[in-house]
């Protein structure tokens, strides 16, 4: 199965693999939701639904345009 689950990022993953079907289930449940205190949200909020994977997917895809290694800041308080 190859699909492009995120912006410019090609996956592809054996095809009748439980994990794999696990995976596709849960990019589909995947939610990015804004709060009216433009607070952003992502992962899947229905009561039995997993996001694990899903969630682990799009960092290993993180993308820097400059070259460099991706970083995190926390946001000021």
């Amino acid at each position: 199965m190859c699909t492009r689950p995120l912006a410019a990022s090609v996956v592809c993953a054996p095809e009748g693999n439980d994990r794999t079907r696990a995976l596709a289930e849960e990019l589909l449940t995947y939610e990015v939701r804004v709060s009216e205190s433009a607070n952003l949200q992502a992962g899947a909020f229905k009561t039995g639904t997993h996001d694990d994977m899903a969630t682990a997917l799009g960092l290993a895809c993180l993308y820097d345009p400059s070259g460099q290694q991706v970083r995190y800041f926390h946001a000021p308080l």
